[in-house]
Formats: C-alpha cells, structure tokens, sequence
C-alpha cells in the first residue's frame, strides 16, 4: 500500500472520529488465514530444535493469493545468534544472495514474512520482535510474523501463531484493527502471557492452516509406516537376557502369590472369600501375561537370529556362511570358518549330512565351543582355500615391503635423547666393569684367569655393540634431519 492511500486512510478515520462517517475503503478482514505447507512447518520445527535453547529466525516464502489468503510453501533458515527472548536483525546480503539460489532451483516465490522460535515460553512478540516486523511491514503491509515453540509442540499438536502488527493511529482513534464479515478462520484463545506482551494492544492473532497435496499427505503418511519386518527386528543379546533374568524373577514372586491365594481359597469360607480378594493383584492373570510376553519375545528373538540364514538358503541351496574372527586373527593365521546347515529331515532319518568321495580339503579341527553351539547337529564345516592370481600375488608381496627411506626415518626427538642418554648409562656401566676386568687380568694367575670370566658378561663385547648403535642410530638420526632440508 503506498503513503498516500495510507495518509487518506488515516484522515478518513479522523473524520470518522470527528463525527464524519468514513469513506469505503479496503480494510483488513478477520477471516484472512495462513496456509503453511507440511515442508515448511517440518522445517520449522527442525530448525526450532536444533537452535535449542537459544533463538532461531527464518523467512517464509510464498505469496499473498487474496485479501483473505497467504500462502507459505517453503521456508530457509536465517544465520542468527539468538538470545533468550529475541534474534537479532535480519542480514540483507544473506537474504538477496539466497533467494537469487532458490530462484535457480525452481523457487521464485517471494518473502511472505519471517519465524523464529520461542523455545518453552510461548507464542508472543517481544520488544525486539515488533521492531524486526515493523521493519518488515514497511516492505510489505502485509507481511506476517510466525512464532513457533519446539519445546511445547508435541506429536499431533504444533505451538504455532501468525501475528501481524496493529497501526498505532488506529487504536488511537479507538477503531478496529480489523473487519469481520464471515466466520471464516478459527483463532486460539490467546494465553495470558501473550496478552501481557502485547497482544491485541501492540499485534494481532491470524488464523493459521495447513493444507496439503496428494503427494505430501503420502510422504506424511508413510513417514513413520511400520513394515512387517519391524516384528523381527533383534534386541541387544545383553539386553535380551536381562529382560528374561527379570520376567523370570517376576514369574517366580508371581507363582508364590498364586500357591498362597490357592490355599486360601480352600481355607477361608465362601462370604469371606468374596471378598478377600478385592484391591489384590491378580496373581494367576498377571503369571499367563508373563509365560506369554516371555514365549513371544523369545520365539521372536530366535526366528530373528536364524532368519538370515533361512532366507540365504531359500535363495540357494549352496549359501554359505562365512564367520571371521578379528580379535583371535593374527599375522599369517586367520581364524575362519565357512558353515552350511544340515537338513532337519536328514538327520531324523540318520542319513550323513555330505558324501565323501576323495581326500581332498582339509577340515580344521573344531573347537569345543564350535562342538556345543550345535557344529555337526545343526550345521557343518566347509574347507576354506585361498585362491590369488599374479596381481593379487604381487600386491600381496608390496603390502608390507620396506624401502630404502625407511631406514632414515626420524625418531621423535626426546624419545631419541632418553635412548641416547639410557645408552651411555649402560657405557659407562659396561667401562667400569671392563675397567675392572683388565686390573683382573694383570692380577690373577694364568689357571684361575682361565676360568675367571665364565658365566659373567662380556664388558668389552657389549662395550663396543652400544658404541656401534649409538653412532649408527645418530648417523642416521642426523642425516634424516638434514635430508629435509637438503631436498628443499
């Protein structure tokens, strides 16, 4: 609406003030309604949770179809710090560059107004909110203000309000924001501390809809569908027997309240027993309720467990299953096994589950716990070979082969000084003690120096090994040093 039809506006409404009856003109009708899509209010919601507990503020896009309908399709986040009760003002150059990349994308909608989030306290406008929406209003007259509440909105029940600000002349000349010429549009009964803020005096409440398309009604519905496999779905095996541990111990207090009610049945006489048990747990219902979660639970767990491989076989006969073992693995042995099951009918005929016809494959022997997990009963072993060709053979060969740069790799530098300082320790350890076996030598007779040194530890020997790690280990340290430096 441009100044001039506003500035007539508000001289009509002090003629009418004055005494004078107002000229027709439009007026803002109480039936308008704010249709927003279900990907807007999913990205609503969303972007409202994830800025928990602080602020978030968006705009909404789409387009104002008649004086009585705004249509929002779509909707982006804005970047934002929010404080406790408002958001920061919109930035401009964020705004222009990402419609410029939604109109690319097949969105050519325009800005319909902004949200933002009130997470736990509400739907209402602060301070701060009506000045961001006045700013908006100047662009647009029209423009709408949404608040939206992740932390109140629950499953079926959105806290949500479109708001829109009243012009201050208006209720100044005491007319009404706005005109009501249908039923159309139902309104929330505003909460109190939404008229405390404001409401009604500073903004007023739109009536807010949500409508849908043959295409996102079935998105929606198929959103949280259960399939048929959610049944067979398997619990943590820790989890599973915890559960059993406890159902069973409730079955065993359970029984124990069953045998006692059942011996007072036959003790107590029939007016007091109608009435004995009134405000009583009903052991025996609450026992069959137990034995049947129980049987379910564990007829479900164990079909889960072999469905695998039920349904591997129905594909082929011949399915394997293969189980490694990463823990027990080690370089040049790995712990595996190849598995079939054996036919039920087979065994009950006492048939062999396999033929053997050569000597070929060579089977590894089973272990016990293989033995009693039903290895041979249920299922049998296949003999697993290792099969490579030339390139496999070769990069086999290179996985793990060293190169000439290996040898100068770098020691972390106070790793290399304690080996040093740990080195030269153990020297001059090993000088004190070669030290003393040569004044031994000058010492002793030729028949006792014979058998003097047997079981003791070569100093000279160990002497000159340290002496030659210790140069090499340094050497090569001081080269690698000075080869990065060489090389740039």
């Amino acid at each position: 609406m441009s100044g001039m039809e506003r500035l007539q506006r508000m001289f009509a409404g002090a003629g009418g003030a004055l005494g004078h009856p107002p000229p027709d003109s439009p007026t803002l009708d109480t039936s308008e309604q704010v249709y927003i899509s279900s990907l807007a209010l999913l990205k609503m919601l969303k972007h409202g949770r994830a800025g928990v507990p602080m602020e978030v503020m968006g705009l909404m896009l789409g387009e104002f179809v008649d004086e009585y309908t705004v249509r929002v399709v779509d909707v982006f986040a804005m970047p934002q710090s929010g404080t406790g009760v408002s958001v920061e003002a919109v930035d401009h150059v964020f705004q222009t560059n990402m419609l410029d990349m939604l109109k690319q994308t097949g969105r050519p909608e325009m800005v319909v107004g902004w949200y933002h989030s009130h997470p736990g306290f509400g739907c209402w406008l602060s301070g701060v909110d009506i000045n961001t929406q006045q700013s908006f209003e100047a662009l647009n007259q029209r423009a709408v203000a949404v608040v939206v509440d992740p932390i109140q909105s629950v499953k079926g029940k959105v806290v949500i309000d479109a708001f829109r600000l009243i012009n201050p002349q208006t209720m100044m000349l005491g007319q009404e924001p706005r005109q009501t010429t249908s039923n159309l549009g139902h309104l929330n009964k505003p909460s109190i501390q939404a008229l405390i803020h404001g409401l009604n005096r500073h903004y007023y409440s739109i009536a807010i809809n949500y409508r849908k398309n043959k295409l996102e009604e079935k998105m929606l519905l198929n959103l949280h569908k259960k399939k048929w496999t959610d049944g067979l779905t398997l619990e943590r095996f820790d989890t599973h027997s915890k559960t059993n541990e406890q159902t069973v111990q409730e079955m065993l207090s359970l029984a124990i309240k069953y045998n006692k009610a059942v011996q007072e049945e036959d003790e107590l006489p029939p007016e007091k027993l109608a009435i004995a048990n009134v405000g009583r747990q009903d052991a025996k219902k609450h026992l069959e309720e137990h034995v049947s979660n129980l049987m379910s639970s564990n007829i479900i767990q164990t079909l889960g467990t072999m469905l695998d491989t039920v349904s591997f076989e129905a594909l082929n006969q011949r399915a394997v299953a293969v189980v490694v073992d990463p823990i027990q693995s080690v370089k040049g042995k790995v712990v595996i096994d190849a598995f079939r099951l054996i036919n039920s009918q087979t065994m009950m005929l006492g048939q062999e589950p396999r033929q053997t016809t050569s000597n070929l494959g060579h089977l590894n022997k089973p272990s016990i716990q293989a033995l009693i997990h039903g290895l041979n009963r249920h299922y049998y072993l296949i003999a697993i070979n290792y099969r490579k060709n030339k390139l496999e053979e070769k990069m086999l060969l290179n996985l793990h082969k060293k190169k000439w740069t290996d040898g100068l790799t770098l020691e972390c530098f106070d790793t290399h000084s304690k080996t040093n300082e740990q080195t030269v320790q153990e020297m001059l350890s090993l000088a004190i003690k070669y030290n003393k076996a040569v004044q031994e030598e000058d010492e002793l007779p030729p028949e006792k120096l014979a058998i003097a040194n047997v079981g003791r530890q070569d100093a000279k020997k160990h002497l000159e090994e340290h002496v030659s790690n210790l140069m090499s280990s340094n050497i090569i340290q001081t080269l690698g040093t000075m080869l990065d430096t060489v090389v740039f």
